[in-house]
C-alpha cells in the first residue's frame, strides 16, 4: 500500500496537493513524513498559506526537511506565513550561504515596499489545469480581488480576475497560463514608500503585487497602507495640535464669559 502512495505522490503531484489541501494540518505533516522523498514535489503546489499552517505545527527535524526539499523562494514566501519563533527555528539550521540569500529575500526595512507586503487572497501555480484552479477560486469568500499566478518555484508570472477565470469552465485542456490577462504593474520590494506613492498604476489597481530581489512573489501592497506608513507621525502630531488648539480655545472664551457676566453683577 505504501508503495502505491508513493507511486502516487511522485508521478501525480499536482492532484496529491489538491487532495492534502483538504486535510487537517496534521495528516499532512504525518504524510510528509512518512514519504520525506515526495516532500519537495508536493509543497510546491500546495498554497503557501496553507504550507505555513504546516511549517508551524512541525517538529524540528521535519522542518530540516522542509527546508532542504523547497527552494529559496518558496522558503522566502513562507517565512511570511509564519511566526517569528517559527522562523527563528527554520533559519539557524541552513547553511551561511543559503542562510544570507534567502534573509536577503525577506529582509526589508521600514522604508521599502517589502516590508509591508502581506498574502494574497488566492495565488495559482501557472501550470496548474484550468479546472483545478476553478475549484479553488470557487472556495474563495469573495471574486472581487485578482487572482495572482506564479510558477513552480514562486517566481510571479501575472495576474487574472475571478470572473475571467470562471468563464472557462467547459475548457477541459489548457492550464493557468493559458488565460492569463491582467499585465498589473509589478512593485519592488526594495523601493521606497516615496517613489512608489503617486505610481499611475494605482489609478486602476487598489493593490499591487510585490516580488523580492530574485523575482520571488512577497505578497500584495495598498497605496492605503503605504500612506498610513509613510505618514503617522506628522498626521498623528498635526491631529493632537489641532485638538489641544481648540481646547485652549474653548477654556480662553468659558473664562472670558465668566469674567463678564461677574462684571454685570
Amino acid at each position: 500500500m505504501r508503495a502505491l502512495v508513493d507511486n502516487f505522490l511522485k508521478t501525480h503531484p499536482l492532484p496529491a496537493a489538491r487532495i492534502l489541501e483538504r486535510a487537517p494540518v496534521k495528516d499532512v505533516i504525518e504524510i510528509f513524513l512518512l514519504y520525506p522523498k515526495q516532500v519537495g514535489q508536493l509543497a510546491a503546489h500546495l498554497p503557501p498559506s496553507y504550507l505555513g499552517a504546516v511549517f508551524e505545527e512541525s517538529e524540528r527535524d521535519l522542518l530540516v526537511t522542509l527546508s532542504e526539499k523547497i527552494n529559496d523562494n518558496l522558503l522566502a514566501t513562507l517565512l511570511k506565513e509564519t511566526s517569528k519563533e517559527k522562523e527563528i527555528e527554520i533559519i539557524e539550521p541552513l547553511p551561511k550561504a543559503r542562510k544570507k540569500k534567502v534573509m536577503e529575500l525577506i529582509s526589508y526595512k521600514p522604508y521599502q515596499v517589502g516590508y509591508y507586503a502581506k498574502k494574497a487572497d488566492c495565488i495559482l501555480i501557472d501550470n496548474m489545469s484550468i479546472q483545478e484552479a476553478i475549484k479553488i477560486v470557487e472556495l474563495l469568500p469573495t471574486l472581487e480581488m485578482p487572482i495572482y499566478v506564479v510558477d513552480p518555484d514562486y517566481v510571479y508570472v501575472g495576474a487574472l480576475h475571478p470572473f475571467s477565470l470562471l468563464k472557462f469552465r467547459k475548457n477541459k485542456i489548457g492550464n493557468v497560463s493559458t488565460f492569463l490577462e491582467r499585465k498589473v504593474p509589478v512593485l519592488k520590494g526594495t523601493m521606497t514608500l516615496e517613489s512608489v506613492l503617486y505610481h499611475p498604476a494605482w489609478e486602476d489597481n487598489g493593490v499591487l503585487p510585490v516580488v523580492g530581489k530574485t523575482g520571488c512573489f512577497l505578497g500584495v501592497v495598498s497605496k492605503r497602507i503605504l500612506l498610513e506608513a509613510a505618514n503617522p507621525p506628522k498626521v498623528q502630531k498635526s491631529s493632537e495640535n489641532v485638538v489641544e488648539g481648540y481646547i485652549l480655545f474653548s477654556e480662553m472664551i468659558w473664562d472670558g464669559l465668566k469674567k463678564f457676566w461677574g462684571s454685570l453683577k
